[in-house]
């Protein structure tokens, strides 16, 4: 159990995501007894389609046997979309089970504070609204919800959620290679 009492209403979404994500059985990283909860492995790649990976077309240019391993040792869930076309939005959504707007992270966050539409230089009818060039550090994180049922977490790659002051390690992320 994550914690005592009622569930709030946002982190529905969030549980949901634990337990449906590519949670590894006891093969994958030896036994696991009945003390030991299961590993909890995401992986997030930006521009790689569905189908270019050999788990889900074998037919695929790409060769891609470890995820593929991983794919068949696994629970997979593969009947998702992402929140938003653009990264951070896409990253923030998965971090925190949350809506992009919700989380007002609606588009690329961009070094220098550029990612304000008055800042773009652009003139057409077409722009996002205004929005926050970090995740707030209020959000709860599904590393935060990890970390209270006990998991040590890990991130590694590309944060794009705001500057160093709101890197993994402040959003519930015990180690962080970014």
């Amino acid at each position: 159990m994550l914690h005592n009492g009622p569930m709030p209403k946002r982190h529905v979404l969030t549980c949901f995501f634990v337990l449906a994500i590519f949670a590894c059985p006891p093969l994958a990283f030896g036994q696991r007894g009945p003390d030991r909860p299961p590993n909890v492995v995401v992986i997030v790649v930006d521009d790689l389609g569905w189908a270019d990976v050999s788990a889900n077309n074998p037919e695929t240019f790409y060769d891609t046997p470890n995820i593929q391993r991983l794919a068949d040792m696994g629970v997979r869930f593969d009947n998702a979309y992402a929140a938003c076309q653009v990264c951070s939005p896409s990253r923030a959504a998965l971090l925190t089970g949350r809506y992009p707007q919700r989380c007002q992270v609606t588009d690329y966050i961009g070094p220098g504070g550029g990612n304000q539409p008055e800042k773009w230089g652009r003139d057409t009818a077409f722009l996002p609204a205004a929005y926050a060039d970090r995740m707030a550090h209020e959000e709860v994180t599904i590393a935060e919800m990890l970390r209270e049922a006990g998991y040590a977490t890990f991130f590694a790659g590309k944060w794009h959620l705001g500057p160093e002051s709101h890197f993994p390690e402040t959003q519930g992320f015990d180690v962080n290679k970014g």
